[in-house]
């Protein structure tokens, strides 16, 4: 667990614009994103901010830890990426240079193309509760 409360935010009509499909997906990046920082970020705060801008959904998790080391193991990051690729979207993950931490930004077209992968597989009963 986190230990603490994430700050959460919305912009734009997330609750209505944004389809069931990749409301899986983002839930499902968001679990690997917050998993990362609660095991290797050392953080005391994250954001999490969910967005729909240009016919685009985004989700943003930032926290204050100790950034995303270049030569860490990035196999989560990297199925990350992919999902996001697989729904004609990009995903990027990086230390935050300008003070501390990292970004993760992972963003998909509100319409996917044709035949995306099917609904990701997660745990059930995760908790994002401390």
């Amino acid at each position: 667990t986190l230990g603490f409360t994430p700050s959460l935010q919305f912009d734009g009509p997330v609750d209505t614009a944004i389809p069931a499909a990749i409301c899986e997906w983002m839930v499902a990046i968001l679990v690997e994103a917050l998993s990362n920082v609660a095991r290797h970020s050392q953080a005391q705060r994250v954001t999490i901010a969910v967005s729909v801008a240009a016919q685009a959904a985004t989700l943003l998790v930032t926290d204050d830890g100790v950034g995303i080391p270049p030569t860490c193991r990035r196999s989560g990051l990297d199925n990350v990426v992919r999902r996001a690729s697989l729904l004609g979207g990009t995903c990027s993950a990086s230390a935050d240079d300008s003070v501390w931490g990292s970004i993760v930004r992972w963003s998909v077209p509100l319409t996917p193309p044709p035949s995306p992968a099917a609904s990701p597989k997660f745990p059930v009963g995760i908790s994002l509760r401390p």
